[in-house]
C-alpha cells in the first residue's frame, strides 16, 4: 500500500457452532497516523516503517486471531486506492500532512454519494485542511451531479474530478449559482459530462483549469465571472449559452472546433482575450459576442464557414456587408461595402477617432460607447437607421462631425447643429442616443448631452 493509500480488509471467523464474524483491527509497527477503521486501512502520508502487521481478533474469543503483512511503498502522497468509507477519510486526513490551498491532500474516494455526500463534506471541513477530491469512483442517484445547497466543507476542495456517471451538471440561477459554496475550487473535470447547466460555475473566482471533453452543451452564464479561468477547450461542443463566458478576464485561448450556435454576449468582457478562431460548423452567432474585448486583434473564421468570415480584425457576414464586432478598431476605419453595424461594433474602442460608412443603412445600440476620441463619422446620402444609446458611457465633451454628401435627404435642414434639444424629429438627436427608427426617435433612446453632432 501506498503512503497516503488506503486498502480494505476482510477477515473470516471459522470454529464450532457457528461463530459471529465480528472482529476487532489492529495495527502492529507503524507510526503515528496510520489507522484501520472497519478494515480499512489507512497508510499515513509520512509513514516510516516498510512493513505493517494488520491483526483482526474474535470479539468472541480474542485469543484467535488472524493477520496480514503490508508492504509500505512510497506514493508520494497520494492514496491510489479509492476511500470506501467516511471514517476511512476521517482517518485519512487526520492523518495526512499538507491541506493548505497551495499544496492540497489528495483525496480519492469510492462512496455513494447519494448517501454520503453530506457526510464526505463534513469530514473535509472537520478536518480543516484543503482537499484535491476525486469522486471518479462514486455511484449517484441520477446522472446529474448536484452538489446541493450546504456548504460545509465545499470551500475547503481545491480541485474536483466528478463521478464518470455523471453526464450533466446542474443549473443554477443567477442568484444561486450550483457551485456558489466552492471558493477555492482552482480545476474540475468530468470525463463524461455532456451539458453544464445554465449558471454552474458562475463566480467561481479561483477556477483556472477546466477539463469536459465531452460536453456538447455549455448553458447560459456557465463561467461567468470565472476571473482567473485562462483557457477553455470544448472540442465537442455545439452549443455556447449567452453570456457563458461572460467577465472572463484571464481567458487568453478558446477552442470551440465543432461548435454550431454562440449566445449573445458568450465572451463579453474577456479583457485578455488576443485570437479566436471559429470552425466551419458555425451558423449561429448572436450580437455582441465579442463587447469589450479590447485586446482581440485576431478574428479568424474556417474558410469552409459559408455564413461569416474574419477580415483585419473584424467579424462579418459572409459577403461582407454585415459588421459583427471590431473590437479592436483604431484610428480611421472605412468601410465601404458594409451596410449593417452590429450592436456594440465598436464597443469601448476608445482609439477610434475617424469611422467612413459609405454604404451604411442602419447602425446598431451602444455601437460607439466609451469611443471618447471618435469625431468624425461619414455616411451615405440616405440617413440611416440608428440604435439607441450609441454614445452610452461618453462622459466627456466632445463634438462629432457626421459628414454626409451633397443632396443628402433625411438628417434635417443642412448644415444643423443638433445640441441640447430633445426633438422628435432630429435625426442628429437620434445619433446623440435617441436612435432614429426613419421618422423619429426610439421611444427608449436616452439623449447624451454631452455630445454635440454637427452635420456637414
Amino acid at each position: 500500500v501506498a503512503k497516503g493509500g488506503t486498502f480494505m480488509f476482510t477477515a473470516t471467523v471459522t470454529g464450532t457452532n457457528n461463530p459471529a464474524q465480528t472482529v476487532t483491527w489492529s495495527v502492529e509497527g507503524g507510526g503515528g497516523g496510520t489507522a484501520i477503521s472497519d478494515g480499512t486501512l489507512t497508510v499515513a502520508v509520512n509513514e516510516s516503517a516498510t512493513t505493517l502487521t494488520i491483526r483482526a481478533s474474535s470479539t468472541v474469543d480474542t485469543s484467535k486471531s488472524g493477520t496480514a503483512t503490508v508492504t509500505v511503498t512510497d506514493g508520494a502522497g497520494t492514496n491510489p486506492t479509492p476511500i470506501t468509507s467516511i471514517d476511512g477519510v476521517q482517518a485519512y486526513l487526520s492523518a495526512a500532512s499538507g491541506g493548505t490551498p497551495a499544496n492540497p491532500v489528495p483525496l480519492k474516494v469510492e462512496l455513494s454519494l447519494a448517501n454520503d455526500w453530506d457526510a464526505l463534506l463534513r469530514a473535509i471541513q472537520s478536518a480543516g485542511k484543503y482537499a484535491a477530491l476525486d469522486m471518479s469512483a462514486c455511484t449517484m442517484r441520477t446522472t446529474e451531479f448536484d452538489p446541493g445547497a450546504a456548504n460545509t466543507g465545499e470551500s475547503k476542495i481545491v480541485s474536483l474530478v466528478l463521478p464518470v456517471g455523471a453526464t450533466s451538471i446542474k443549473a443554477g440561477t443567477n442568484s444561486d449559482p450550483t457551485f456558489k459554496n466552492f471558493t477555492a475550487l482552482t480545476s474540475v473535470s468530468g470525463s463524461a459530462v455532456e451539458t453544464v447547466g445554465n449558471d454552474a460555475f458562475s463566480r467561481c473566482r479561483a477556477l483556472i483549469e477546466v477539463s469536459l471533453p465531452a460536453a456538447t452543451s455549455i448553458g447560459s452564464e456557465a463561467f461567468t465571472y470565472c476571473t482567473a479561468l485562462a483557457e477553455v477547450s470544448l472540442l465537442v461542443a455545439t452549443s455556447i449559452g449567452s453570456e457563458a463566458f461572460f467577465g472572463c478576464h484571464a481567458l487568453t485561448e478558446v477552442s470551440l472546433p465543432v461548435a454550431t450556435s454562440i449566445g449573445p454576449e458568450a465572451f463579453t468582457y474577456c479583457t485578455a482575450l488576443a485570437e479566436v478562431n471559429l470552425p466551419a460548423t458555425l451558423t449561429t452567432i448572436s450580437g455582441s459576442l465579442f463587447r469589450g474585448c479590447t485586446n482581440l486583434a485576431t478574428i479568424t473564421v474556417a474558410s469552409g464557414n459559408p455564413y461569416y468570415k474574419g477580415e483585419n480584425g473584424m467579424l462579418l457576414n459572409k459577403a461582407g456587408t454585415t459588421l459583427i464586432a471590431y473590437p479592436s478598431a483604431t484610428g480611421a476605419v472605412t468601410l465601404n461595402t458594409v451596410a449593417s453595424i452590429g450592436n456594440d461594433a465598436f464597443y469601448r474602442c476608445m482609439a477610434l477617432t475617424e469611422v467612413s460608412l459609405p454604404a451604411a443603412t442602419s447602425i446598431g445600440y451602444y455601437t460607439f460607447t466609451y469611443c471618447t476620441a471618435l469625431t468624425e463619422v461619414s455616411l451615405p446620402a440616405a440617413a440611416p437607421m440608428l440604435g439607441y444609446r450609441m454614445f452610452q458611457y461618453v462622459n466627456v465633451v466632445m463634438t462629432v462631425t457626421v459628414k454626409v454628401p451633397s443632396g443628402a435627404i433625411g438628417y434635417g435642414t443642412l448644415p444643423a447643429t443638433y445640441s441640447g434639444t430633445n426633438s422628435t424629429v432630429s435625426w442628429g438627436n437620434g445619433f446623440r442616443g435617441g436612435g432614429w427608427n426613419g421618422s423619429g426617435l426610439w421611444s427608449d433612446g436616452s439623449i447624451n448631452s454631452y455630445i454635440t453632432v454637427i452635420i456637414q
